[in-house]
């Protein structure tokens, strides 16, 4: 491979994005150092569903992506759980703001419970210093709130530690526990769950 580089074989993002799926991580560092370039975003946004990593490299070695693509990267790197990596393209331009083709916020995809990667306040704390809406509502009407309350995961108490903590964190920036969804319905109206402490915090009783 390096001696069809050294002759002036073409670098483009469909050789990272292949080095990736292979699981090449050092590949496509190399490709990557060696100018190998990503003009449609592609290989970005597959190492953000795949590999923080080479997103981290990508931005570092190739420094030109439109804040649509950072936005892009964003929420499938919040959806992985992957603070440390939202708060590099935060500071790059990614918009805080960002949603899918749904309406879901950043700050509802960190609110949800996924037995895949756990309960992540870091994430949670990232956005709502970084200024993301509380308030926002998705296609369904549900803010993150109502996400917070009709929480369904299975794991256990540290679900009910995690929905308090970023339930009082978000209550404390300016969230409205009297917004109604799309079914006329506020987050204390499909809350579910047998923990008081809970049900006080989406009563308005525990802040």
């Amino acid at each position: 491979m390096e001696s069809l580089i050294d002759r002036g074989a073409s670098l483009e993002g469909t050789l990272i994005m292949a080095a990736m799926r292979d699981q090449y991580d050092r590949v496509a560092e190399y490709l990557i150092r060696r100018g190998a370039t990503d003009n449609d975003a592609s290989a970005l946004q597959r190492a953000a569903e795949e590999n923080p990593f080479i997103v981290h490299l990508l931005i570092e070695s190739l420094p030109d992506y439109s804040p649509k693509a950072l936005s892009r990267a964003l929420i499938s790197i919040v959806r992985a759980g992957h603070h440390l990596t939202a708060r590099f393209l935060i500071d790059r331009g990614a918009d805080v703001m960002s949603a899918d083709g749904r309406g879901v916020t950043l700050l509802m995809i960190a609110c949800q419970a996924r037995d895949w990667c756990g309960l992540d306040m870091a994430m949670v704390r990232l956005l709502l210093d970084s200024g993301v809406a509380v308030n926002a509502v998705d296609h369904r009407g549900w803010t993150a709130l109502h996400i917070l309350a009709y929480d369904t995961s299975s794991l256990g108490e540290d679900t009910t530690n995690f929905r308090l903590e970023a339930g009082e964190l978000i209550i404390k920036k300016g969230a409205s526990l009297q917004i109604t969804n799309r079914e006329g319905k506020t987050p204390s109206e499909i809350l579910r769950t047998d923990d008081a402490r809970i049900t006080g915090l989406f009563a308005g009783l525990g802040l």
